[in-house]
């Protein structure tokens, strides 16, 4: 090894002219560059696993099954709140991811019911 690299870090870099001209030209061009990238929705269950929530939704046991399911998530009470505005915001974020749980649940059945009349 002869030594470092000299790596010019403008060559690294799109300049500031192709930045410009990529989306268009303009504030609105500016903003969707910084837009954030579309990703797939990792709570989305497949469709057989949507089809299943919603057959067993219309069975006896499964509704029974599904009821406490959302009583441990959506219908569950608002966690203890301490003395301190840590312990508020740790209670409300508790909450809310237990409710997003069954929100998700919810959302497979409801899909799954389209998906089996159709």
């Amino acid at each position: 090894m002869t030594g470092p690299a000299n790596i010019n870090p403008r060559s690294i870099v799109r300049d500031l002219d192709t930045m410009m001209t990529a989306g268009g030209v303009g504030w609105e061009a500016l903003e969707t560059m910084f837009q954030p990238a579309v990703m797939a929705d990792p709570w989305r269950p497949s469709e057989n696993v949507m089809k299943f929530a919603a057959a067993m939704a219309q069975t006896d046991q499964g509704r029974e099954f599904l009821a406490f399911i959302f009583d441990l998530t959506k219908r569950a009470p608002y966690p203890h709140i301490g003395n301190s505005m840590e312990s508020a915001a740790l209670a409300a974020a508790k909450h809310e991811a237990r409710a997003a749980v069954g929100e998700v649940v919810l959302q497979a059945i409801v899909e799954g019911r389209k998906l089996l009349e159709s």
